[in-house]
């Protein structure tokens, strides 16, 4: 299984016709896994929840909490355990050490 694309945005205030800012991305592949995740993001509510988009044999994942998006792209075969499982801790390790925010937080 694998982690085909990752990033991390600020989503726009509620009611804004903004877009997601980009803060962070990992990829090592090619594709075009970063445009239809921005277009899956784009119907991302903003309330702090998960979602899954599919889209040719693969997931696009979301975790929303405070206006901050993780996002996962991967085989549709992964199922949804392992997926939010790796946006938890991208969560956890992009506060602490991106942010700078406490563990406990």
């Amino acid at each position: 299984m694998s982690l085909i694309y990752s990033c991390v945005c600020r989503a726009p205030p509620s009611g804004s016709n903004e877009p997601h800012v980009l803060l962070a991305e990992h990829t090592a592949f090619s594709g075009n896994f970063k445009t239809v995740a921005f277009q899956c993001l784009a119907k991302v509510p903003s309330r702090n929840d998960r979602f899954t988009f599919t889209a040719d044999g693969h997931t696009f994942n979301f975790l929303v909490n405070d206006r901050l998006v993780y996002g996962v792209v991967t085989q549709a075969e992964a199922g949804k355990t392992l997926p939010f499982g790796f946006l938890e801790k991208v969560k956890e390790e992009f506060l602490v050490r991106d942010l700078g925010l406490c563990a406990s937080l």
